[in-house]
């Protein structure tokens, strides 16, 4: 259960890094244009 718990941690941890990175991305191509 535990490591179940901790992999569902993990991948909301991803999740949110690639969302900041997409958004920060997205972000980046505003500002140049």
């Amino acid at each position: 259960m535990a490591k179940y718990y901790f992999s569902v941690k993990y991948y909301f941890a991803e999740m949110r890094i690639r969302a900041k990175l997409c958004y920060s991305g997205q972000l980046h191509l505003l500002l140049k244009e």
